[in-house]
């Protein structure tokens, strides 16, 4: 889940089988979770964790946002 920043420990001395989940890192896959698998393997040990990304939604509401004031207030000046 995006904002989880726990680090997850496995231990590859056990016989045990590991599947992990990495998010899409694009922004063109239409998801508003967009993170970077990272992992650290040292010795018989890997540490994993997700590298989340910006909201690029929260970004381009406020560039929306920013145009129509331009607009409005261009509007307003050559009216008045």
């Amino acid at each position: 889940m995006r904002g989880d920043n726990k680090v997850y420990k496995f231990n590859l001395g056990s016989s045990d089988l590991y599947e992990i989940l990495v998010p899409t890192c694009s922004y063109r896959m239409g998801t508003t979770s967009v993170g970077f698998g990272f992992a650290i393997i040292e010795k018989d040990e890997v540490q994993y964790t997700v590298l989340w990304s910006p909201s690029r939604f929260q970004q381009l509401w406020s560039y929306i946002l920013m145009i129509l004031l331009i607009l409005i207030g261009f509007i307003c000046f050559i009216l008045f």
